[in-house]
């Protein structure tokens, strides 16, 4: 069984939570969404980069496998926009499984992000 049980909007992103229940398993999806810079969202990437740390911090508690995905829209083949998301992710035990291009012009800017100890499995 799933619907959405919680969604909210800050400054730099949004997000829903989507929990996952069958007979004998819990699972947490969280589905992240920041817009691109712009003239409309003209948010820059370093207020994301000090919101979502307070955002994981309440999140990672959870015991349940948890899984992360979505549209970061942050260049993570990109050193100079990466290097501080990857920190982040590494220092929450969180780990990304998107290591090839996912738009059009040859960036990565979805993730599928799960723990450490958690499986993901080949989706294809």
């Amino acid at each position: 069984t799933t619907k959405c049980s919680s969604s909210r909007e800050l400054s730099s992103f949004e997000y829903s939570h989507w929990p996952i229940t069958g007979r004998d398993f819990f699972l947490r999806i969280l589905v992240i969404n920041r817009p691109p810079f712009s003239e409309k969202h003209p948010v820059t990437i370093s207020t994301f980069l000090n919101e979502f740390p307070s955002f994981l911090e309440s999140t990672i508690i959870c015991k349940e496998p948890l899984i992360i995905t979505g549209d970061f829209n942050i260049h993570v083949d990109m050193p100079s926009e990466s290097c501080l998301f990857s920190e982040l992710l590494l220092s929450t035990s969180l780990i990304q499984h998107v290591h090839q291009s996912t738009h059009v012009k040859g960036h990565t800017g979805l993730g599928l992000v799960n723990r450490f100890s958690g499986t993901v499995k080949n989706f294809r």
